[in-house]
């Protein structure tokens, strides 16, 4: 058995499920929750589809670009956290992603460490 610091052995795992997810998120989400517009994302996030076809996937847990990104304990897994700050994922159309990116000046996702006025300035965009 390996050594090392053991939440961090299970943060790496948690961090690979969570990546998994993501990059199937398109399928799992119409597959789990049609004509839904609001579900839990894991812990400590959700996921928005909105009436346009677009998705936003929000988090803000451990692991996340947020101000939660070193919290490693491990009673974090299963623990509700707030924050101030959110880390967002979104599909939508190409010419929308690219004046998301502009705002943010990024060049691609996941955005994070997102304030609440950038996240409804987000939603927004992604609502129109």
């Amino acid at each position: 058995m390996g050594s090392g610091n053991p939440a961090l052995l299970i943060y790496k795992d948690y961090g690979r499920h969570i990546l998994n997810r993501v990059m199937a998120h398109k399928k799992y989400i119409c597959n789990a929750c049609k004509n839904k517009p609001f579900f839990n994302f894991l812990h400590n996030g959700i996921h928005l589809s909105f009436p346009n076809g677009n998705h936003a996937s929000i988090i803000w847990g451990m692991g996340s670009y947020t101000e939660n990104h070193y919290k490693f304990e491990i009673g974090l897994f299963t623990t509700f956290m707030g924050s101030n700050t959110v880390e967002a994922m979104f599909d939508c159309s190409k010419r929308r992603q690219k004046e998301i990116f502009k705002h943010f000046k990024v060049e691609d996702q996941p955005i994070g460490h997102i304030k609440i006025l950038e996240f409804l300035w987000l939603l927004n965009k992604l609502a129109e």
